[in-house]
């Protein structure tokens, strides 16, 4: 990546402009169908509308291309670590460059492995952000904060208390994928 990309100041805007992209993307599906259907309204608000509506079909389309412009801003730091793993398990020297190889069987092995929770959860997309909400909330809203209390801590207590919190993280990822899981199989 060239060093005038790698500012914060870069970062930043690219970070502002990929959620005002979603904003706009997302925004006017969800206040039209709840402006239509107030309390009745589905957790896939697009469910509401008949299938046959073209503007419902523009709301989808709208939907699916914010999806996909987050896909790669979910996937790369994925790659990173995954590489990461990758080397130290097969005891690579740090720093070693990516290849060509591993980049395509990666993002072939997410992409089978997107597609597969995708038909797994047939055409149900609260299904879906049930299992996203699941695994990323207990990842964002205690493991990350664990993980960093564990790397940043100077005292015995602190430490204990960012691998509780990774620990708790953890479970409510494994324990909400499960329950998801079943009830998507139910």
């Amino acid at each position: 990546m060239p060093e005038r990309v790698r500012t914060p100041r870069v970062w930043t805007s690219v970070a502002f402009a990929a959620i005002a992209i979603v904003f706009c993307l997302y925004m006017p599906t969800g206040l039209a169908g709840y402006a239509k259907f107030g309390v009745q309204t589905q957790g896939d608000i697009l469910t509401n509308f008949n299938v046959k509506d073209s503007l419902a079909d523009l709301a989808r389309g709208c939907i699916a291309t914010a999806a996909l412009c987050a896909f790669p801003m979910q996937h790369y730091p994925g790659r990173i670590i995954i590489h990461k793993i990758f080397l130290t398990v097969s005891k690579s020297p740090a720093g070693t460059e990516m290849s060509m190889r591993f980049i395509v069987v990666e993002a072939l092995a997410f992409c089978l492995a997107v597609l597969a929770l995708s038909v797994s959860a047939g055409d149900s997309l609260s299904a879906i952000f049930q299992l996203v909400g699941a695994i990323c909330g207990g990842t964002v809203i205690f493991s990350v904060p664990g993980v960093l209390a564990m790397r940043t801590a100077e005292s015995r207590l602190t430490r204990g208390v960012g691998l509780l919190l990774l620990l708790v993280g953890g479970f409510i990822a494994v324990a909400g994928s499960y329950v998801t899981l079943v009830q998507m199989g139910a």
